[in-house]
Formats: structure tokens, sequence, C-alpha cells
């Protein structure tokens, strides 16, 4: 029987060359946590962790490979950034098209004082870049755009949102 997978939003299947056997290759050769040991194979972790963060640093343009925090997954890495960023009286702002990762952590900040503006879109789910600068404003700390959507496909312009974001000091 052939196998038809429909998931790849959560997950990549089948995986890309290499990876499940470097993740066997780590779990078999290293095998241990980073930071908890004197002993060669914590350095090993440690020294896998650095290479790997410095590649994301220099792939992402971070400042400095002790920037770069592994996570679980996308939930909660979005988590992270609501959370540790936004502040009571900070604005937020994101399309109505993010997913539930995006939008549950945001409304439990609005009980905590912080408040979120919704970026217009079309009945197609394209965002109304014409109103995006009028949504932001002095007090709009952070903007999440999802890049495409997994509902609808639609792809958001988040090289011209990036720009009004920089321009502004805006986290994006």
């Amino acid at each position: 029987m052939r196998q038809r997978y429909f998931d790849s939003a959560a997950t990549t299947r089948p995986k890309a060359p290499g990876v499940s056997e470097a993740a066997a290759d780590f779990l078999d050769r290293v095998c241990c946590n980073i930071g908890r040991g004197d002993y060669q194979s914590a350095y090993d972790a440690e020294n896998v962790a650095l290479e790997v963060r410095e590649k994301l640093c220099a792939l992402l343009g971070g400042p400095a490979p002790q920037n770069v925090i592994f996570t679980p997954g996308c939930t909660h890495s979005l988590n992270y950034v609501v959370k540790g960023l936004l502040e009571p009286g900070d604005r937020a702002a994101v399309s109505t098209m993010e997913h539930n990762a995006v939008l549950r952590p945001l409304k439990q900040m609005e009980r905590w004082g912080v408040s979120v503006d919704y970026l217009p879109c079309s009945r197609q789910g394209e965002l109304l870049l014409e109103q995006v600068e009028g949504c932001l404003t002095e007090r709009t700390r952070l903007v999440v755009l999802t890049h495409a959507s997994n509902v609808c496909g639609t792809r958001m312009p988040i090289e011209a949102v990036g720009k009004l974001c920089r321009e502004r000091g805006i986290f994006f």
C-alpha cells in the first residue's frame, strides 16, 4: 500500500537526506546534555550545539551565537517571543490569517494589558498592505506575520512589512 502524508505543516516527511543518520549518530555517539558534566561527551555535545548556533547566526544575521536558542518547536518559540517581549501597555499587530500558535498567546497577553491590532486581509486572505502602515502606532512593539497561509495558501508581503517595521524600530 502506498503511503500518503498530508501533515507537512507540522513536520517534514520524508526527512532531508542525512537528517535521520545525523540524529541517530548524535544519540549513539554523544548522548548527553550540554553543560552537565566535565567529560568528553559533554564537550562534544556543547561543540555540536555551538556549531549549529554559529551557522544559524550567520544564516539569519543574528548578533551572536549565544543569542540563538533551541526550542521544541515553533509554538514554543512564538510563546517565548510574545510573552518575553511584550509588556502591559505595548501593542502587537498580526494579520487575521495567523495560526493559533500566535493568536492564543496574544489573547492571553491582552488579559495582561497588551493591545492587539489585526492587520486587515481581503476575502482571499491577502494582506491589505496599503492599510498596514495606519495600524502601526508608536506603541507597536511587535508585528507577527505568517509568510504563507497553511489554510488558503496566500503569501504575505513580508519584505514590505519588514521594511516598515525596520523603519519604526518594531520587532518583526
